[in-house]
C-alpha cells in the first residue's frame, strides 16, 4: 500500500474522471479550499468536495465502482466531534496509507448549506495549496493580506503547489468565493442555533470556529475589509456577520526587544482549547516557542493550571 508520500502527479485522475462522466465541476470546501482562501487551515485525511444534491448517490456509485474506495464512517474527531457532520458519506482511498487526502468526503448542497451553482466558483491550481494564499486578491485590502495573495506569494517564490499534483491532465478545480463559504457557515451556525437540541457537545462549534479563522486571517474587523464583505453576503445574513466580527477581539502583537544570544534566552507559552476531552484525559495543548531557534514544542495537558504546566516544563 503506497503512502502519501509515494503518489504520483494524477493519482485522483480517476476520480475525477467520475466527476467528468456525471458533467459534475470539482469545487472543494471546508479546510483544503480555506487554505486558497488565505486562512492557515490543515485539511487531515480529508478531501472535501461539495456535490448535487440530484448527483449524489450516482457519483457515489460511480467512486464505488472504481474499485479504488471503500466507504467508511465519517470520523467526526476531525469535526470538533460535530455530529451534524455524520450525514456526510465519507469514502476510503484503498490504495494509500492514511494520511492527506487518503479520505473523501462528500458534502451535499443541502448538508453544506450552499448550491453548487450558487458557489461562485474560483479557480485554483490544484486540491491542496502547499502555502496559505489568497487567491480572491480583491480581498486584498489590508497589508496582511496583500502579502499572501497568489500573485505576492509567486513574486516572492514561494511554493504553492505541492510537489505531487493530484491532476496530470489539468483538471478545472475550483473553490467558492470567500462571501459565500461565510454565507454556508453562517446558516450552518443558524441551523446549531435552530436546532439546540441535536448538538449537546457545547465544545464543538465547528461553524463559530472556521468564522473566527475568517475573521483572524482576512483581519475582517478592519473597515476596508468589513466594508468590501457585508454586501457581498446574503441580506440574511449581514446583521449577524456584523455582529460576529464587531465582537471579535485580536491578541496584541507580541514585538521581541530583547537581543537573543542563546537557545532559552526567551521562551513563549500560550495554551489553546479546550478541546473536547481526549482518551487519555487531556483537552488542552500547551504550546511553547523558542525564539532563538524557533522550535515550537506543544504539550498535551489535562487542565491549564499551574502545577500540570509547571510538571510538563521539568
Amino acid at each position: 500500500m503506497a503512502s502519501s508520500r509515494t503518489r504520483q502527479d494524477g493519482y485522483f485522475d480517476g476520480m475525477y474522471s467520475v466527476f467528468e462522466a456525471h458533467h459534475h465541476p470539482i469545487v472543494v470546501v471546508e479546510d483544503g479550499a480555506m487554505r486558497w482562501m488565505g486562512l492557515r487551515a490543515c485539511p487531515e485525511e480529508n478531501l472535501d468536495l461539495l456535490i448535487r444534491d440530484s448527483q449524489v448517490d450516482t457519483i457515489l456509485t460511480g467512486l464505488l465502482a472504481t474499485g479504488c474506495f471503500e466507504r467508511v464512517n465519517q470520523d467526526i474527531s476531525y469535526r470538533f466531534e460535530y455530529p451534524y457532520t455524520k450525514q456526510v458519506p465519507r469514502l476510503r482511498d484503498m490504495r494509500c496509507a492514511p494520511g492527506p487526502f487518503s479520505c473523501i468526503s462528500l458534502w451535499t448542497e443541502a448538508i453544506y448549506m450552499l448550491r453548487v451553482e450558487a458557489a461562485e466558483p474560483v479557480a485554483v491550481k490544484d486540491i491542496h495549496a502547499w502555502n496559505v494564499n489568497l487567491v480572491e486578491e480583491r480581498f486584498a485590502t489590508v497589508p496582511e493580506t496583500a502579502s499572501i495573495t497568489f500573485t505576492a506569494q509567486t513574486e516572492q517564490g514561494t511554493r504553492i503547489l505541492p510537489k505531487v499534483l493530484s491532476s496530470a491532465r489539468n483538471v478545472p478545480i475550483f473553490v467558492p468565493s470567500i462571501p459565500k463559504t461565510c454565507d454556508a457557515i453562517l446558516d450552518q451556525l443558524r441551523y446549531r442555533t435552530t436546532h439546540a437540541e441535536n448538538f449537546h457537545n457545547k465544545l464543538g462549534n465547528r461553524p463559530a470556529y472556521h468564522l473566527r479563522n475568517f475573521i483572524k486571517y482576512l483581519y475582517l474587523e478592519r473597515p476596508s475589509q468589513r466594508e468590501l464583505l457585508l454586501p457581498l453576503l446574503a441580506e440574511r445574513n449581514r446583521a449577524e456577520m456584523e455582529q460576529i466580527v464587531s465582537a471579535f477581539k485580536r491578541k496584541p502583537t507580541f514585538a521581541v526587544t530583547q537581543e537573543i544570544s542563546k537557545p532559552f534566552d526567551l521562551l513563549r507559552m500560550d495554551f489553546i482549547g479546550p478541546f473536547n476531552v481526549m482518551k487519555t484525559g487531556n483537552q488542552y495543548i500547551l504550546n511553547i516557542v523558542n525564539y532563538f531557534s524557533g522550535l515550537m514544542i506543544s504539550e498535551p495537558l489535562p487542565t491549564a493550571r499551574v502545577r500540570e504546566t509547571v510538571t510538563s516544563l521539568k
